[in-house]
This record gives C-alpha cells, sequence and structure tokens, in this order.
C-alpha cells in the first residue's frame, strides 16, 4: 500500500542530506564570525528629523532618532543619531547589547553626553543575524537623572530596541508556496493510501492506535517540555522543539516501516489518526506547555497565535479528508489522477529542495551544538516511549517497531509551514530552525535503524524467523494488501520448495499449514 509513495520519501530524504553537506561547506567560506567591523552588505544611515518624542509625546524632542530599528535587514549598518539638546548637565552613557550575535556597537561603548547640544553624538549599530536585539543604557551625571533634562515630558531610556530581518527575496516568494503545496499534496496523497478495509480491521484491535495516540500527544509533548526546563536554550529554540513535541507523526515514518519490516497499513493508519487528532491536541498541548517552556515574551502563552496555529493545522489536514473521498467515490480517476499527481509532487519536491537550501541558508549558519543535541535527543525519546508502550501492552515485535518508529519521528515539515504562517518575522524564520534541524537529525537516524534492521536480519536467524512469524500473522489478520500478501505468498513457495518447512521459535510451520487467503485479496485491493 505505501510502496506507492516510497520513492517520494526517498528521493527527499537523499537529496537532503545532500543538500545539508553542500549548505555546510558553503556556510564555511561565506560567514564571518569576526568581533571587527565587517564591510555590510548594505549600509543605511537613517536620519529623522520629525520623529514622536520620549513617551510618545510629540512635543517633547527625540533623545535617539529613530525611536527603535524595527524592523531592520542583516548584514547593515544603522546610524543613530542622538539629541542632547534637553539634557540640563554632561551625562555619561554606558551601552551594553543582549545578544552580541544579532547586533553590535561600533566604536566606544562609553559615551560622554554633552548637555544643550542637539547633534552631540551617534550610534553606528551592525546587525549579523536575524532576532530581536536591544541596547541597554546606564547613565551617570553629576545631577539626579530628574533633574537632567530642561525639558518636563522628556526622560532617558533604558533601552533600545532592534528588530533584524532576512532581506526579502524572490526565492521567498517561490519558497513559501512551494511548501505550502508539498504539504496540501503529500497529505492529498497519504489519503488516497488510506484502505478503508483495512482501517477497518486495524479499528477491531484499536490498541496499537491507542498506544501510539498517547505516545504521540501526551508522552512527546511531556519529553519535549522536560527538554526545554533541563536544557537552557533561546525562546525561539524552545517553542521551535515544544511544537516538534507536540506535532503529528510523518510521511517518512510509513518509509522506514516498510524498510524494516514493520506494519505499514498500522503506520499510515496511525500517521491518518494523528493527523486528525492534531487539529485539536497541537493547539491544547502549546497553550498547556508554552508558558513554561521559556521566559521571553515573544514567545510567552499570550503572544502565540492560537488562532492562526488552529488554522494552519486544519488547513493542512483537510487535504487528507479530500485525498480519501476521492478514493472512496472515484477510485477509477484516483488512479489515473495520481499517475500525473505523483510525477508534480516529484517537481514540487525538487523546487522546495532547490528554494529552501538557498532560503534556509540562515538556519545552518545559527545552528548550535545544542540544537543538534536535542534535535537528536527528542526523536531518540519518542522511539524509547512508543517501544516501551508497545512492550508493556503486549505488541508482537512488527507491532512494537511501527509504532516506536510512528512516536519517534514528527511531522516537522508541518511545524515548518505552521511557524511561517503564524508567526510574525523574525520570529516565524527563527521558530523553524530547530524543526529544520530535527528533520535532518531525524533522516541520519533513519538511515541509521535501517543499516541496523539490514545487519540483523542478515546475521541473526532468529531476527529473521520473528519477521517470518509476524508476516504471517500480518497475513492472517487481512493487515496485508494484494501486493504486499502475493509477495509474501511468493517467498514463502520459494521458502516451502528450497527448505519444504522454516522453523519459528522453536517450532515447525509448515506453508500447508498457512490459510489460502487468494479468494480474500480482492477486498484489499
Amino acid at each position: 500500500m505505501a510502496g506507492r509513495n516510497m520513492g517520494l520519501h526517498f528521493l527527499l530524504l537523499i537529496t537532503l542530506s545532500i543538500s545539508t553537506n553542500v549548505v555546510l561547506k558553503c556556510e564555511a567560506t561565506t560567514y564571518n564570525t569576526n568581533t571587527e567591523l565587517v564591510k555590510p552588505t548594505t549600509e543605511i544611515t537613517i536620519v529623522a528629523s520629525t520623529m514622536p518624542g520620549a513617551n510618545g509625546d510629540d512635543t517633547a524632542p527625540m533623545f535617539l532618532t529613530p525611536p527603535k530599528l524595527d524592523p531592520v535587514f542583516e548584514y547593515s549598518q544603522y546610524v543613530v543619531s542622538v539629541d542632547c539638546s534637553s539634557l540640563a548637565a554632561d551625562t555619561t552613557m554606558s551601552i551594553s547589547t543582549n545578544d552580541p550575535g544579532i547586533t553590535r556597537l561600533v566604536g566606544n561603548k562609553t559615551l560622554t553626553l554633552r548637555a544643550g547640544v542637539e547633534d552631540c553624538t551617534n550610534l553606528t549599530v551592525v546587525t549579523d543575524h536575524l532576532g530581536r536585539g536591544r541596547l541597554y543604557f546606564e547613565y551617570s551625571s553629576a545631577v539626579e537623572p530628574a533633574a537632567a533634562s530642561t525639558h518636563p515630558n522628556f526622560t532617558l531610556p533604558d533601552f533600545y530596541d532592534i528588530v533584524v530581518i532576512r532581506m526579502p527575496t524572490v526565492i521567498d516568494m517561490i519558497f513559501v508556496p512551494a511548501i505550502i503545496t508539498l504539504a496540501v499534496c503529500t497529505n492529498i496523497i497519504m489519503g488516497t493510501e488510506v484502505n478503508f478495509p483495512t482501517i477497518k480491521a486495524i479499528a477491531k484491535k484499536p490498541i496499537g492506535l491507542i498506544v501510539a495516540g498517547f505516545c504521540q500527544f501526551v508522552t512527546m509533548p511531556l519529553i519535549a517540555f522536560g527538554i526545554c526546563k533541563l536544557v537552557d536554550m533561546p525562546g525561539d529554540v524552545a517553542i521551535g522543539l515544544l511544537l516538534v513535541g507536540c506535532a503529528p507523526g510523518g510521511g517518512t515514518s510509513n518509509m522506514l516501516t516498510f524498510l524494516i519490516d514493520g506494519e505499514v497499513t498500522l503506520s499510515i493508519a496511525m500517521t491518518f489518526f494523528s493527523t486528525a487528532l492534531a487539529m485539536g491536541m497541537m493547539p491544547l498541548n502549546t497553550f498547556v506547555y508554552a508558558r513554561w517552556v521559556t521566559t521571553d515574551d515573544t514567545y510567552s502563552a499570550s503572544n502565540i497565535p492560537y488562532t492562526k496555529l488552529l488554522t494552519t493545522i486544519v488547513s493542512l489536514t483537510i487535504p487528507v479528508g479530500v485525498g480519501m473521498l476521492v478514493k472512496r467515490f472515484l477510485p477509477n480517476f484516483t488512479k489515473k489522477a495520481m499517475k500525473v499527481f505523483k510525477p508534480f509532487v516529484v517537481v514540487t519536491i525538487l523546487v522546495v529542495i532547490a528554494t529552501g537550501v538557498y532560503n534556509g541558508l540562515y538556519i545552518f549558519r545559527l545552528m548550535t551544538p545544542t540544537m543538534i543535541m536535542i534535535s537528536y535527543l527528542l526523536p531518540v525519546c519518542g522511539f524509547i516511549s512508543g517501544g516501551l508502550g508497545a512492550a508493556i501492552f503486549g505488541q508482537r515485535c512488527s507491532k512494537l517497531k511501527t509504532i516506536a518508529i510512528e512516536v519517534g519521528i514528527q511531522n516537522g515539515g508541518v511545524v515548518a509551514t505552521m511557524s511561517r504562517l503564524a508567526f510574525e518575522q523574525p520570529d516565524a524564520d527563527l521558530a523553524i530552525i530547530v524543526p529544520v534541524c530535527i528533520m535532518i537529525m531525524t533522516s541520519s537516524l533513519t538511515i541509521a535503524i535501517g543499516v541496523i534492521h539490514v545487519i540483523a536480519k542478515k546475521c541473526i536467524p532468529r531476527y529473521r524467523d520473528l519477521i517470518r512469524r509476524d508476516k504471517l500473522a500480518m497475513r492472517e489478520e487481512g493487515l496485508m494488501d494484494a501486493k504486499q500478501a502475493k509477495q509474501f505468498d511468493d517467498e514463502e513457495h520459494k521458502n516451502a520448495s528450497t527448505n519444504g518447512h522454516r522453523g519459528s521459535g522453536g517450532s515447525s510451520i509448515r506453508f500447508s499449514q498457512i490459510v489460502d487467503f487468494d479468494s480474500a485479496k480482492e477486498s484489499y485491493i
């Protein structure tokens, strides 16, 4: 059943891995981390003669012009003028910054402000990368601060906000619609892969779905919350990690389940149900945990756009239902449409990767060892929690592997798309860094798991027998589509002709004991 779209997932996985290596090499040669002033991409001097006064009073003289840099672009230099005409006495101003990586001051950090001078000095600010920067001011004077001004409405500011965003490009205009199109198209394909008779058979024994759902929307958000509390991280990193922890399962889990001889039909069913549940559970979990994961006001519970998050996840889930309805009522049309639709998706994937590599260069530049560590830690904890949950309820090996993979692989693409659409800049660009990092690290874990499975299957006879026994159980329970059932039957005929019988768990299971399901195959096509 899932074999029809395995090639799409495999192409995306391999190309993403190659692209990651290319980007890392490019970034190593283009990004300069020197603390000295580097010639910026653009030099912009901001001069304003009619700016609102301090405290919003137009009659009060402006101390800093402009009152804030919001927004400004990366790799640029800005000049902020200081008006000291309202100072009653000479004052010393010491300047510090909340994050030198976002913005930094060129020149002396301690300035002498001459009383009564209109343009007494300038602040030269360099923006190094996107984010929310802030300059902090401390003053010392021969007079009290309250008596330091000749104007009743004038106050000396304690800080100065600088909001840095990326320079918009044509690539942005292509990338965002392309990634939205890809998310919608892959969800439509997921809907067409849902087999109603198989879903009905799985629903008769729903323990796998229940365990996966519990781990997905109870355990994983709690794990993400725990990592956020244990590891000191900025607000954008924490909220990105939390959103991934609250996300539904991803389509990559179907591919990996197929590769390690899991139960693909169960994996598809779990991905479908988790995507449907995410419409309510993802905003709910975000609301519950967001207020505790960071003290950054930008990502506080009151500032998170829950309505936009809910609207986005619903918009991305509806195509799954569309795909199901089209397959249900127009099966012949679905087969013909998929012949055109899937090549279109392949082209869209290539466009997303090509534009995404260029568009996402900043992501690799801003990655830190802490981000890489938590990007491995979250999916590994998901694999463990899903496997433990399945083991506690006595699930067979194939189901245990399927549930573990489904819980561990989150839909980072949905999170990245949601963040792009829900948050304002630069918060949208910052919030997707961790989801993208998790997708890359999960891809490497996927490759490692696949290699371990192949080695174990080749070198451990008991593991091979266990896989065969699980496939036999799936065959008897009707959890294989016609293609999978035929492939299994062919393998069994081949084994029966060469060996006569194969041992399993210390007992012999002859092929003649397998129930003939030929008449039932057609019901699963």
